[in-house]
């Protein structure tokens, strides 16, 4: 089955996508891989607090032997939706204690889509990345809800020269803006400074919020940097959640164009699907040192582009997602507990390669049944369903 992409650009025109903005559901932190790698559902511990970087700031500092990176991927390897229904279902348990026997599936009854943002940021991103594929997998399960599984990419396929190292700045800015909860006192018999402080990219912390986009209610998990207040001790506000961002500063015009017409499409759509409201992105030099700071508010991004002659339609982006959606929800439901794999897989070198090249022709969106995928008996344990 197939999702024509460039038929649906040829048809596309200006329509009212109605959106239902995020409303916080709960949360979790997830412990780093040092100390194990635990989900701790309902907890903020792993919320930064935001702090003002001072500058300048070496990005390079403790590269490569204090970087701490996330798993290696393996080909089709997939994240699991499971943690995201966890929350849901801790959420449906753990926040009525006056209702002792809640409905554990509860958050889920009345969504259509349970994802992480991840999936969103690919999917609803394609008519502005047409050159960028994507593979999401998904599986239609009980209550009646298409789930989607992040596919991580393989790591034989090409990557942008040193990209271990802007991987690292990304991170290394955001321990440069975050006050980490405080490290437990060394013990007695080791007194002195600790070891230096590692940049830790297998710790999280994740908002499970609600949110609408046309007729689809969607149940979605987003990964957050930091908060502009202490959180432990009160209930997570999205209008305080922060997202951190970093950049090349631009040297000349057609940088700018890449910053503002590329960048921040994704900048835009990612913080607009958890109701982030504004972007701090931290512009460092060609050598690593980080330079300015910025806040930029998300809503304003589109037009502050269009300003600067990067006109993009955000519109156009959510469209987009409110009928691809709609596509793939109508495979899944005649496909019931089938692993399915859905990929947008244009031909051609990666973006990275690809300057002054015209773009190849735009393929559709294919959706393919996984023999003997794992997805479906996932869920059926995790939503306890009988076999």
């Amino acid at each position: 089955m197939e999702l024509d992409v460039a038929q649906w650009l040829r048809a596309d025109a200006p329509r009212l996508v109605p959106v239902v903005r995020p409303r916080y559901i709960c949360c979790w932190s997830k412990a780093s891989d040092l100390d194990g790698g635990d989900y701790h559902f309902g907890s903020t511990a792993g919320l930064a607090t935001y702090t003002a970087p001072v500058l300048p700031a070496d990005l390079n500092e403790g590269y490569p032997d204090s970087f701490v990176r996330k798993p290696p991927a393996n080909q089709g390897t997939s994240v699991s939706v499971e943690v995201v229904v966890q929350a849901a279902i801790y959420a449906a348990t753990s926040l009525e204690p006056q209702q002792p026997a809640a409905d554990p599936l509860a958050m889920l009854r009345d969504v259509s889509i349970v994802t992480f943002r991840n999936n969103l940021n690919k999917i609803l991103g394609t008519p502005l990345n047409l050159r960028d594929g994507w593979v999401v997998d998904g599986c239609w399960s009980h209550p009646g809800v298409l789930y989607l599984n992040m596919v991580q990419r393989p790591e034989d396929e090409p990557r942008f020269p040193d990209a271990d190292r802007f991987e690292y700045y990304g991170y290394k800015f955001e321990q440069l803006c975050s006050v980490a909860p405080a490290p437990a006192p060394a013990a007695p018999h080791n007194p002195g400074p600790g070891p230096e402080p590692v940049v830790d990219a297998t710790s999280e912390f994740s908002a499970l919020v609600r949110l609408g986009l046309g007729k689809h209610r969607i149940l979605m998990a987003a990964e957050v940097d930091c908060s502009t207040s202490d959180q432990a001790a009160e209930e997570v506000q999205l209008e305080r959640l922060r997202e951190l961002k970093t950049f090349k500063l631009p040297e000349h015009k057609g940088q700018e164009r890449t910053l503002k017409g590329s960048k921040w499409p994704r900048w835009w759509l990612q913080s607009f699907l958890a109701g982030v409201p504004v972007i701090v992105a931290g512009g460092r030099d060609a050598e690593g040192t980080l330079r300015r700071v910025e806040e930029l508010p998300v809503a304003q991004l589109p037009s502050q582009a269009a300003a600067a002659g990067c006109q993009w339609d955000a519109w156009q982006m959510l469209r987009w997602g409110e009928d691809c959606l709609a596509w793939m929800l109508s495979v899944a439901r005649r496909m019931p507990e089938q692993h399915i794999r859905f990929a947008y897989s244009p031909a051609g070198p990666a973006p990275w390669q690809r300057s002054g090249q015209a773009p190849a022709a735009t393929p559709p969106i294919t959706a393919v049944c996984v023999q003997d995928g794992s997805l479906p008996a996932l869920l059926k344990a995790v939503l306890a369903v009988p076999n």
